[in-house]
């Protein structure tokens, strides 16, 4: 029984075979994606999570739909951080409780996570961006009011909030290629990588 499932771990899945994909060609690709030195370690570490992911599509196919999911939630992950980090000197939380505003200042993302998170805490409004919390449009629209993005993501912001949407809450279920996964990878390892210059 124990050979039968070590067998099974290391074979590669049929449709791999079918569709003539072999390591070495997905390690070639994944290759040529660059993360940012400047990235951080959290942002970086989802990304190199996705990379693998990608490359063990020879085993498992469904492996590449994991991948290319996890790489739009990088991206929301990745906002959330260069908004933490855009304002060091912290960032206004409103309790439920009494209503005082505070300035909190996150010294990780998940620090910053677990403020978001906070049933008994309210982010407050940064600009015009946040009045009902940290989502992802409001990221973006932020991200290029302050020049993180450029104005020409502005068009595309939509594309990535509807993908992440449909990654968030889907209502069905979708099978990626691996090789469309590395290219949708491929270009939000782009987007991340300019966050963070």
């Amino acid at each position: 029984m124990e050979d039968q499932v070590f067998n099974e771990l290391i074979s590669p899945d049929s449709r791999c075979n079918a569709f003539h994909i072999d390591p070495q060609g997905l390690s070639e690709r994944l290759g040529e994606i660059n993360l940012s030195v400047n990235l951080p370690k959290e942002v970086s570490n989802q990304l190199q999570a996705c990379k693998k992911l990608c490359l063990y599509t020879y085993f498992v196919y469904e492996f590449a739909t994991i991948a290319q999911d996890l790489s739009f939630l990088a991206i929301e992950t990745a906002l959330k951080e260069r908004l933490r980090l855009f304002y060091p000197d912290g960032i206004e939380f409103k309790t439920k409780i009494d209503g005082t505003v505070k300035k909190e200042k996150p010294l990780s993302l998940s620090h910053f996570q677990a403020l978001l998170t906070n049933k008994n805490l309210k982010i407050q409004k940064i600009d015009a961006f946040f009045e009902k919390g940290v989502l992802l449009g409001d990221l973006i629209e932020w991200s290029i009011s302050k020049d993180i993005l450029n104005e020409r993501f502005n068009g595309e912001g939509d594309v990535v909030k509807d993908l992440r949407n449909a990654v968030a809450h889907p209502i069905g279920q979708t099978i990626v290629s691996p090789w469309s996964a590395i290219h949708g990878l491929s270009l939000n390892v782009q987007l991340i990588n300019s966050l963070f210059k």
